[in-house]
């Protein structure tokens, strides 16, 4: 084998990795988080913001109750952390 093929080879190995690795969320759906903390559970998220660089979002509650619906609580997450309902 020519050290080109090699090459092309070790990258279609990485970026196969890669993709594997990606997450295929939709952020205009509402999403959970994998692994809440006590208290949420029931608590259902929309994706405010998304920076690919990071792959961090920035997530609010659709339905936390007795809270301003003017100033939602905002929570930086990873990507990894969330999936849609």
């Amino acid at each position: 084998m020519n050290k080109k093929l090699i090459q092309e080879n070790i990258l279609l190995v990485i970026l196969t990795k890669k993709l594997k690795q990606m997450k295929n969320i939709d952020f205009q759906k509402p999403v959970k988080l994998i692994n809440p903390q006590q208290g949420e559970d029931e608590l259902i998220f929309k994706v405010v913001s998304f920076n690919e660089v990071n792959n961090r979002c920035y997530i609010e509650p659709y339905n936390l109750k007795n809270w301003n619906k003017r100033l939602l609580p905002q929570e930086l997450v990873s990507v990894d952390d969330i999936e849609n309902v």
